[in-house]
């Protein structure tokens, strides 16, 4: 019998999960939460080296910000 949490999910690590996502993530084994997790990691953007700061990178999302309320 297949475990149709396995094969019918295709919930991803997510910063920003909505409820459904979170319970979806929460109903996999461990094992398969890892193993999407090393999938999400390993995707060639995460491995992009930055040389800003965490002050800067906030600062430059706070202007976006601002700027998108001003319209």
């Amino acid at each position: 019998m297949t475990d149709n949490t396995l094969t019918h999910s295709k919930v991803m690590p997510s910063a920003t999960p909505t409820e459904a996502e979170i319970a979806e993530w929460q109903a996999l084994p461990r094992d398969e939460q890892l193993r999407r997790m090393r999938i999400a990691l390993s995707h060639p953007d995460v491995d992009k080296e930055s040389t800003a700061t965490f002050e800067t990178i906030r600062e430059e999302g706070k202007a976006k910000a601002a700027a998108m309320r001003r319209g």
